[in-house]
């Protein structure tokens, strides 16, 4: 009886034994696969994050983070590669160092409204480079890390905007340019205007210092001018005879005559074509006179 208990119980204990090894078994390769998965998911993670590093290091505008003291906490190549200095020393290090010193301010404004605002922020400054031309930057900020209600860090994108600033400059200095041409024209308008006018008026006295009577016509016979207030030729009742037409002045008609009667007045001179074209001629004269001028 003793012994049968005692085979059954060793026959029991080897069987639960088999299945302890089983389950063990089981488990090893379970732990087997997951830690297969793990190394795959992990490997992804790999190639993902030099994926996005060589995005971050390699992207078309430079990429810093600022502490709210201004410290440089991490940076691309493509801004270390801007500013012409070595990533390694440009970790830690003030930003406000590389910034021209007009513009240092207006960088510590940015920077405090991107930290007080809690909304994106914008400024152009100009930084300093070993060698070579100040570098005309925009930077686009906005926050990025908060410890707890306080924000700790802000992302910062930096353009080089140098090109655009210089195309600025020579659109200022063409419209400059252009500014002193037309206040030169127009000063030298307006002294060929004053010489036009004194030689009209000198042509003019000349021309009412002739004891004849000139009168001026226009091809319909209008009075245009005449060098004398009161043309002798003309009725006195008329003190004012400019824009009137002589067939109306004279005879009091509607319209031009056949037989024109002009010819025969004022002692026979043909006043109209012959006054006409001495009017024209000297006005001509003034007027390329004023040109040369």
């Amino acid at each position: 009886m003793s012994g049968s208990k005692s085979g059954s119980g060793t026959s029991r204990t080897t069987s639960e034994q088999d299945s302890l090894v089983h389950d063990l078994q089981v488990h090893q390769i379970e732990l087997e696969i997951q830690n297969e998965e793990l190394y795959k998911t992990q490997e992804l993670l790999s190639e993902s994050l030099e994926k996005y590093a060589d995005l971050y290091n390699f992207a078309p505008v430079g990429y810093i983070t600022l502490g709210r003291d201004g410290l440089i906490v991490e940076t691309n190549l493509t801004f270390s590669s801007l500013i012409d200095r070595e990533k390694a020393r440009l970790i830690n290090a003030p930003l406000e160092l590389y910034v021209a010193a007009d513009d240092r301010r207006r960088f510590q404004a940015h920077l405090e409204q991107v930290f007080t605002s809690h909304e994106r922020q914008s400024c152009e400054l100009r930084v300093e480079k070993p060698h070579g031309p100040q570098l005309y930057i925009q930077l686009h900020s906005t926050l990025a890390v908060h410890n707890g209600d306080r924000p700790v860090l802000c992302r910062t994108s930096v353009t080089d905007i140098s090109a655009r600033s210089d195309i600025e400059k020579e659109l200022v200095k063409i419209h400059e340019e252009m500014e002193k041409r037309v206040d030169g024209r127009t000063a030298e308008l307006y002294v060929g205007e004053r010489k036009f006018r004194k030689l009209s008026q000198e042509f003019h006295a000349l021309l009412n210092a002739i004891t004849d009577t000139l009168i001026l016509f226009s091809p319909e016979m209008k009075v245009l001018w005449t060098n004398s207030e009161s043309a002798g030729c003309l009725p006195e009742r008329e003190a004012d005879p400019i824009g009137q037409y002589c067939y109306t002045l004279m005879h009091d008609r509607a319209a031009l005559a056949l037989d024109c009667p002009i010819p025969g007045k004022c002692g026979g001179r043909r006043v109209g074509t012959q006054a006409a074209e001495a009017f024209m001629t000297a006005k001509k004269k003034i007027q390329g006179g004023q040109r040369q001028h």
